[in-house]
């Protein structure tokens, strides 16, 4: 037997009933929909959260910029307890030196060099820490989570720096004294050399910590450093 092609519609089953006259007709099965209930999280830690919706309250923003001004508000105190210590250490050197000189002659006249030689030595150290350090310092504020790298890319830099001005200046030593009319000084010219140098390695770490809004361990480095150039100034004259 030759089946006709299928036309493409799918028929309905249905069964047959019997009818009052004997004869089977065809009635319609009735389909039954089934549903799947799908399983609801009721953990209530857990809820649904768009993305890129920030979950930061205008309290909490408040409370992180009192935070920053506080900071900032001791920062300034510890800085200026810190310069008001460097003012009374640069006061020592100055009246505390030709008391000293007096002893071995003209007090005057040796005062005289030690401030020729101190003017030079500051308008150089001025200039390497002013400039680099409010320049690492404005590029570790501005990259919190690149400190590391900043901080190891300006120390060769400040390396290079304070080798080139430092070595330069301890091999010039005596052609500087020449010209300055104190040919004594060529070993205090070539010492200043060498404190160049640490200026310049100085000034990473004290721009790294400004950076990172660490004003107290900023305040114990100048603390240490004046506390160090008096003593090392009159103890050595």
């Amino acid at each position: 037997m030759v089946h006709p092609p299928s036309t493409g519609r799918v028929r309905t089953p249905q069964a047959l009933s019997s009818g009052t006259d004997g004869s089977t007709q065809p009635h319609a099965v009735a389909t039954k929909k089934t549903h799947i209930n799908l399983p609801i999280a009721t953990d209530p830690t857990i809820s649904y959260r768009p993305p890129n919706v920030s979950t930061q309250t205008p309290d909490t923003d408040e409370s992180a910029q009192n935070d920053d001004a506080k900071t900032a508000g001791r920062g300034f105190l510890i800085i200026t307890a810190a310069k008001l210590w460097f003012m009374v250490g640069g006061a020592l050197i100055t009246f505390g030196l030709p008391y000293i000189f007096a002893r071995y002659g003209d007090g005057r006249a040796l005062y005289g060099q030690y401030y020729d030689l101190n003017n030079i030595l500051s308008i150089l150290s001025m200039v390497m820490i002013s400039g680099v350090m409010q320049s690492i310092a404005r590029f570790v504020a501005a990259r919190p989570d690149q400190a590391g790298g900043v901080v190891r890319q300006m120390r060769r830099m400040m390396l290079v720096i304070g080798t080139v001005v430092g070595g330069g200046f301890i091999i010039a030593a005596p052609y500087i004294a020449q010209a300055r009319g104190n040919p004594d000084l060529v070993l205090g010219y070539r010492a200043a050399g060498v404190i160049l140098f640490c200026y310049g390695i100085y000034t990473v770490y004290i721009g790294t910590l400004n950076g990172r809004k660490l004003f107290f361990r900023q305040a114990l480095y100048d603390f240490g450093f004046t506390t160090l150039k008096a003593t090392l100034a009159l103890g050595l004259a």
